[in-house]
């Protein structure tokens, strides 16, 4: 993409936008936070259709719940969406001291160790809202690879792109090669992998999540075969009045993968669950996660 593109008229509504949400970003963390939990409040009036996304997948994923629990778990999640949007410009050219300020690294041992052994690395990371600065504060510290999906605008993709790379980090388009990112998982690379969104009908094999079938992606096993690699979890957190964030590594897999793509989406989906735990309003609960059925299933958002 040439300069004169980028720069061309049609992209400037799309700059004045990041322009707006990067000055934002440079507030205090604490008054962002009360102005995107009311921003959150305002969306949870006004898009009903994701208001009955997040409700229904909430409710299917906290059954043992009473329903006004329910609500009230749907209400709090769309406030720290708030907080998500309010503070993405937050994550654009990023300062390393208020990085290294406001994202703590809990659990980091586990990730040393695994390096320390020689073994090479997928970090699975969950739908968190806070997923992107996660991913920022690794690549700080760490050689960090993950895929990336083109945006449709271009002032708005150079942007993000430019911020997630701005440390250790490497983006690899969705639809490359899978050889060239199993090439960068053997070189060193930490994988920063996305696992739990919808895959579809060719791409996913189902698997339960909360008790659900769900479309999950299958391709993890064969990677970390692939690569050799070892899969540790790891979540973003949200800390409450704008105290900052929290990356929590969990566990590696034992066992896996497994040589089966439905155990191994099993697992994924299991690991995905325990992480939801500490911070269930945190989850991306708006994306329509159990949008494809097996064969003669009704639509689950109806």
């Amino acid at each position: 993409m040439s300069k004169r593109s980028l720069y061309s008229f049609r992209n400037w509504p799309g700059f004045f936008g990041i322009g707006l949400l990067y000055l934002l970003g440079r507030l205090p963390l604490p008054l962002l936070w009360l102005l995107g939990s009311g921003l959150g409040s305002l969306l949870y009036a006004i898009m009903g259709k994701r208001r009955e996304v997040a409700r229904k997948n909430i409710s299917v994923c906290f059954s043992h719940l009473p329903q006004a629990r329910q609500r009230a778990l749907a209400r709090q999640h769309f406030r720290l969406l708030g907080v998500g949007l309010i503070t993405v410009g937050l994550n654009w050219g990023l300062a390393e001291r208020r990085l290294l300020r406001l994202v703590t690294v809990e659990n980091r041992e586990l990730l040393d160790q695994a390096r320390e052994s020689g073994r090479n690395i997928i970090l699975l990371a969950p739908h968190f809202l806070a997923l992107e600065i996660g991913g920022i504060r690794l690549a700080h510290d760490y050689p960090v690879v993950s895929m990336y999906q083109t945006i449709h605008n271009e002032a708005v993709d150079f942007v993000v792109k430019r911020g997630r790379e701005q440390y250790n980090a490497v983006l690899v388009e969705r639809n490359a090669p899978l050889r060239s990112l199993i090439k960068m998982i053997r070189s060193g690379k930490l994988f920063y992998y996305l696992p739990d969104q919808d895959a579809g009908r060719e791409r996913g094999v189902f698997a339960p999540f909360c008790g659900v079938p769900a479309s999950t992606v299958a391709a993890i096993g064969r990677m970390a075969q692939m690569s050799s690699a070892v899969v540790l979890p790891a979540a973003t957190y949200i800390k409450p009045f704008g105290m900052g964030y929290e990356l929590r590594l969990f566990e590696p897999l034992a066992g896996f993968p497994t040589g089966d793509p439905v155990s191994d989406a099993t697992i994924i989906n299991q690991i995905v669950e325990k992480t939801i735990q500490p911070a269930p309003a945190q989850y991306f609960w708006v994306h329509k996660r159990f949008k494809t059925r097996p064969e003669g299933e009704d639509d689950f958002y109806s």
